[in-house]
């Protein structure tokens, strides 16, 4: 069975999305100094790595293809990269060229028709011309054997809880096949990619294989938004190694690779949202699928989280225009952004308020957060509040739209994570006015501001981090004077304001965690992540 899910993967896995599982798996195998060198430079070598071997360390290049190699694309293209890689060393500062060098064909197919013949004969001219190891090739079924013996097979049946996460597994890519994983479900199940029963090489390899399996099964099916929660789950777990295996030149290729991923999935999930909403400007047409009230706020409040990604994790200038160009558009247009079913999507409010304010929108993220507040306040007022952070979507809706039905019993909402986003968001844009408006109107709806603070440490990563510190009733003063002091709320001065996953990866890890976790936003690092803002 796992055999068959896996083939599934690699005949439809393409080219550069096979990088990065190709990468956890040399380190599965036991490869070291592993470089990605794919580029305009990489002569013949895509990826670099050393194993030490019988006879003494070897220094190993391999070129990956996607598909099947006929004769026509072995003479036209390949042969000539392969020979290539065998004469040239140089590649990169790591590539060793005293040592025995071994080059590997790596494709998710196979040699076609007389290819595989001039493979042989290649090989031949390269040990009696050139006096060099013969080219290896890595076919589907060897990859197939690999996957399995160094992946899934390899972790899960180390111990009870793994065979556990075995049989879930399939669970989970069942879901996925059938279209019904929703994004809890993939946050939960990525934290077992956390769990230590096995050494981090094996276990990262066993989550980026999952990850791209899942995520391909999703983006199949249409559900580009659940793709992208998966990618995400890889990438927590980058950030974990940071506090759990310690940073090296290795981790942070991987995670470039990751966010490589995740950008791709992020552009394309939003390239279709313009193309369906552009023509209607109306999500409750454009979006695929049935839609309802509820559904129809996630669906733009998912918009607003995927094109902060985009914004945020790129340096193209073009890509973060555009992506905050259909923010802006979204916002203006469409009355579901200020109106978040539950906490759980305060964060949307919160990145869409960030790109605003970096894009010097400010009479429109003034807007935005006046009317997520009436939105708040009149639902404290006249319904049964917003669901909190835990709820599910059945008590979401329920709580959203059960307060005309006596039958509905709906347990007292206490703590507002949103009510604390706006109030910290009031703050940061730099209007007294409206930050005084948004503050009394709480307080007047008695709604408690809800905060989770995390530390430096590894459970800045986790939901159920131990070391994450809840605030029930954030406090926050009548009057604003300056965001920057951090004294405008008993949260803020305790909040930390250096991380070590954002010194080696960078700010893009903290959206990352906003959007896959939801229930923290470090205001702290807001104007480290808007550089453009200004208060106004």
């Amino acid at each position: 069975m796992l055999r068959n899910v896996l083939g599934a993967y690699l005949d439809n896995v393409t080219e550069r999305a096979l990088d990065l599982p190709l990468m956890a798996l040399l380190a599965a195998m036991g490869f070291v100094d592993i470089h990605y060198t794919h580029g305009q430079v990489e002569f013949g070598k895509d990826f670099i790595a050393k194993r030490i071997e019988a006879a003494g360390a070897v220094q190993y290049s391999f070129q990956s293809k996607a598909g099947d190699i006929s004769q026509a694309e072995w003479r036209n293209s390949i042969q000539g990269q392969l020979l290539e890689a065998v004469l040239t060393p140089l590649v990169h500062p790591n590539f060793d060229a005293s040592l025995p060098h071994q080059v590997v064909l790596v494709t998710t197919g196979d040699l076609r028709g007389n290819a595989a013949l001039e493979m042989q004969s290649l090989n031949a001219r390269i040990a009696q011309k050139y006096h060099e190891r013969p080219i290896l090739l890595w076919s589907r079924e060897n990859l197939l054997d690999h996957f399995e013996q160094h992946g899934l097979s390899s972790v899960h049946q180390v111990t009870a809880a793994g065979l556990t996460d075995y049989a879930q597994f399939f669970l989970v890519h069942g879901r996925a096949l059938q279209g019904m994983l929703s994004e809890r479900e993939i946050e939960a199940y990525t934290q077992r990619w956390l769990r230590k029963e096995a050494d981090w090489e094996h276990r990262l390899f066993r989550a980026t294989i999952e990850a791209e399996m899942v995520a391909q099964q999703c983006s199949t099916n249409g559900y580009g938004y659940e793709a992208i929660m998966v990618h995400l789950g890889l990438i927590r777990m980058l950030l974990d190694a940071v506090y759990t295996e310690g940073a090296d030149a290795y981790l942070r290729e991987l995670y470039t690779q990751a966010v490589g991923r995740l950008h791709e999935r992020c552009t394309a999930y939003l390239a279709e949202v313009q193309h369906r909403w552009q023509q209607e400007r109306n999500l409750l047409i454009a979006t695929n699928g049935a839609v309802s009230m509820t559904t129809y706020l996630v669906q733009c409040a998912r918009i607003m989280d995927v094109a902060a990604l985009t914004y945020f994790l790129t340096d193209s200038e073009e890509v973060r225009r555009q992506a905050a160009a259909l923010v802006e558009a979204l916002v203006r247009e469409e009355p579901g952004c200020a109106h978040p079913l539950s906490d759980r999507y305060a964060i949307s409010i919160v990145l869409a308020t960030l790109i605003l304010c970096d894009c010097h929108h400010y009479d429109l993220a003034r807007d935005l957060l006046a009317c997520t507040t009436i939105w708040l306040c009149d639902r404290a007022e006249e319904g049964m509040g917003l669901a909190s952070f835990e709820a599910n979507e059945v008590e979401e809706t329920l709580t959203l739209l059960g307060y005309p039905f006596e039958g509905i019993a709906i347990a007292n909402i206490g703590g507002s994570l949103l009510a604390a986003a706006l109030c910290d968001l009031a703050a940061f844009v730099g209007d007294s006015d409206l930050y005084g408006d948004i503050v009394n109107d709480i307080k007047a709806c008695h709604i408690l501001p809800e905060y989770w603070q995390p530390v430096d440490s590894a459970g800045v990563c986790r939901i159920d981090g131990e070391d994450v510190i809840a605030y029930p009733n954030v406090r926050y003063v009548d009057t604003l004077t300056t965001f920057d002091d951090f004294t405008f709320a008993d949260h803020i001065p305790h909040e930390s304001d250096s991380f070590r996953i954002v010194d080696v990866f960078g700010l893009s890890t903290l959206v990352v965690l906003m959007v896959l976790l939801r229930d923290r936003s470090f205001p702290k690092l807001w104007h480290r992540l808007t550089p453009n803002h200004r208060a106004a």
